[in-house]
């Protein structure tokens, strides 16, 4: 998952005006917060990874990310969640 992770922000980072789109994003959030196998690492490692990448999401992306996963339920206590809520919203 990690080599997957630096490939992709390898991606983002090197490609010229090159963002995340919200279908993208919502796949990863998909598979690494709300999937059954997903354990506290998976779900900590995608709010870590969105958190430091923000600024190369979609401006739709960032908006949905915000409104539709981080404001659910499920995420309201996790402290890392928080940190992501946090810089999405500024």
């Amino acid at each position: 998952m990690e080599e997957h992770l630096q490939c992709l922000q390898f991606i983002l980072q090197e490609g010229t005006n090159f963002f995340m789109s919200w279908n993208r994003v919502k796949e990863f959030w998909e598979c690494m917060v709300n999937s059954a196998d997903a354990c506290e690492w998976d779900r900590n490692t995608c709010y870590t990874w969105l958190t430091e990448r923000i600024n190369e999401l979609e401006t739709d992306a960032v908006c949905n990310l915000f409104t539709k996963k981080l404001m659910a339920e499920h995420c309201q206590s996790q402290l890392n969640a928080h940190g992501l809520r946090h810089t999405a919203w500024y």
